[in-house]
């Protein structure tokens, strides 16, 4: 799983909105591979109340998706959980890719082709977990980060053999 940068000319510089976007921090580690992807219109008017609702009520949240890549199990799913309250937040929703089609609250709430998808989105195959993180994305980027990294180091999917930099681009102004 790669990141494809939208500077061809040098993928070492990354606009600072990709960065927050793909990454959740303005200063990503590249050598974890793992990315952010907005899944919010999967979401919009989908059955998992506890997002749609969040959708039509909030014009500007958000639900961004972060595959966990062998995180395939309820005990896993449970421990990013508890590991996100003792962050200060309410939880994760997730789904896990098994055997047997996708199991999970959001699993249960989405049709198969949708959670399919998302999994082929993210690269994901069985034995995949994929975490939802809603709400506004200034809020909870830095969480998703948080959340990206977390992921990498305990699924243990960081290059640790090789440095990757990057230079972050187009700030915005301060306010």
């Amino acid at each position: 799983m790669r990141r494809t940068a939208t500077n061809a000319a040098d993928p070492h510089r990354i606009p600072y909105r990709e960065a927050i976007r793909r990454y959740g921090s303005d200063k990503p580690d590249l050598r974890n591979p793992l990315l952010l992807v907005d899944e919010t219109e999967a979401f919009r008017a989908s059955s998992f109340r506890l997002f749609a609702d969040m959708l039509q009520q909030n014009l500007r949240a958000e639900v961004w998706a972060v595959l966990a890549p062998g995180g395939g199990t309820r005990a896993f799913c449970d421990r990013v959980n508890e590991w996100a309250r003792e962050q200060g937040w309410p939880g994760v929703a997730y789904f896990i890719a098994g055997s047997s089609g996708f199991n999970g609250p959001v699993g249960k709430a989405l049709p198969p082709g949708v959670c399919a998808a998302m999994l082929s989105k993210l690269n994901g195959g069985g034995g995949d977990s994929v975490l939802f993180i809603a709400g506004e994305p200034r809020v909870f980027y830095k969480f998703a980060g948080e959340l990206r990294q977390k992921l990498a180091v305990e699924l243990d999917v960081i290059s640790k053999n090789r440095f990757e930099f990057c230079w972050t681009t187009d700030f915005p102004p301060p306010r």
